[in-house]
């Protein structure tokens, strides 16, 4: 994967080459993103850059011995860790690792690096549990680091999602990081920064990864799934500068996953002041896994927003698909002003407590009960 492969982000890549090229790269550097901006594939894209032997101007030759095996995600001095579980052949009592499920991996980065967190845990066979990093990752960190590079001046490390790591593999991580092996770079990349050891991010470069500019978004769109330019960027217009925003917004028009239907359901079910349906929701959701009741609250959380802009007569920022238009303003009625700020700590509040591994039955029976009580109560 090269700089070429990244969607957009030109300045970020302009700024990452010259790092290399001036010899300033930091031995830790953390991509904070939000989900689908390409922290993933600048990081490889980086990887393949800092090893090649021929580098053009700008990017990795893609011709060298070291580009063939960075294509494929082979190369020996590159190394991957993220969160994991135990499936069906990988049992609890083996310690999951990274490297049990590296081919897994590989496919999926090589198929489309802009996969979310449970694109990757359901190729895994993971889908009602979430991705830790344990110690004994951190232990599989120091040993593969405590060697000297085999083919590349420099060994990489690429971490994806460090904030999934407990606080034992995080101390051990931070003095890694405090003193690293010689020729040693750790590569982050990071959705929620709050969920990390101040002391592992004192240490580190912290290099904000940008939205996609529209148009970089619009010609992928264009290009990936066929749409004339200006679907393409009428999609990419209400995607957020993230691929994976525009990925779920296509499937909830086009594959029908559930969370649209569920989420007007309760909507209208609280309106109409059927409780019990919204209890047989809210027990639904709660037997769903961690990772895809998270989705549902961002889903509900952006349909929320929706909702919201469009009550405020702002329907050109709402993001609205002309299908959903009209359910969207119907439902601006139910919510006054000072209901979406309650609702959106609602919406986080679950999703931290679904993190703590609190009751999902708890979470959604709350959570739907209390936007119940709260449309029931604007209806009157």
């Amino acid at each position: 994967m090269f700089f070429s492969d990244v969607i957009g982000q030109e300045e970020l890549k302009k700024s990452l080459v010259e790092a290399v090229d001036g010899g300033h790269m930091a031995h830790a550097t953390i991509f904070l993103e939000e989900p689908g901006r390409g922290g993933l594939a600048l990081a490889i894209a980086l990887a393949s850059y800092i090893s090649c032997e021929n580098k053009t101007e700008g990017d990795s030759c893609g011709h060298c011995k070291s580009c063939v095996k960075h294509a494929k995600l082979v190369h020996p001095d590159l190394h991957f860790v993220f969160p994991v579980n135990s499936n069906k052949s990988v049992s609890s009592d083996k310690k999951p690792v990274s490297d049990m499920f590296i081919d897994t991996w590989r496919e999926l980065v090589l198929d489309d690096p802009y996969f979310t967190e449970q694109d990757f845990y359901s190729a895994i066979g993971i889908d009602n549990k979430s991705g830790l990093i344990n110690v004994s990752e951190a232990q599989e960190i120091l040993r593969k680091l405590s060697f000297k590079p085999m083919e590349s001046e420099f060994k990489i490390m690429i971490i994806w999602l460090p904030e999934k790591m407990n606080g034992e593999a995080a101390n051990k991580l931070l003095k890694l990081i405090e003193e690293p092996p010689a020729k040693t770079l750790f590569f982050m990349v990071c959705n929620s920064i709050d969920k990390m050891l101040p002391t592992i991010l004192s240490r580190c470069r912290i290099v904000k990864v940008p939205p996609i500019a529209k148009g970089d978004l619009a010609r992928r769109i264009e290009k990936q799934y066929g749409l004339s330019a200006e679907d393409a960027a009428a999609w990419a217009g209400i995607s957020s500068g993230s691929m994976t925003v525009f990925k779920e917004r296509w499937n909830e028009e086009h594959e029908q996953h559930g969370f649209k239907e569920t989420v007007e359901e309760l909507l209208d079910s609280s309106i109409s002041g059927d409780l019990s349906r919204v209890i047989d929701i809210a027990t639904g959701l709660s037997e769903t896994g961690r990772e895809q009741q998270k989705a549902f609250c961002r889903y509900l959380s952006g349909y929320l927003r929706r909702i919201c802009l469009c009550g405020f007569g702002m329907p050109d920022l709402s993001g609205c698909l002309p299908s959903e238009m009209d359910a969207v303003r119907g439902y601006s009625a139910a919510f006054d002003r000072d209901s979406y700020e309650k609702i959106y700590a609602l919406i986080n509040e679950s999703v931290s407590c679904i993190d703590s591994n609190v009751s999902g039955k708890l979470v959604f029976m709350d959570l739907c009960c209390r936007i119940y009580a709260m449309v029931r109560r604007n209806g009157k």
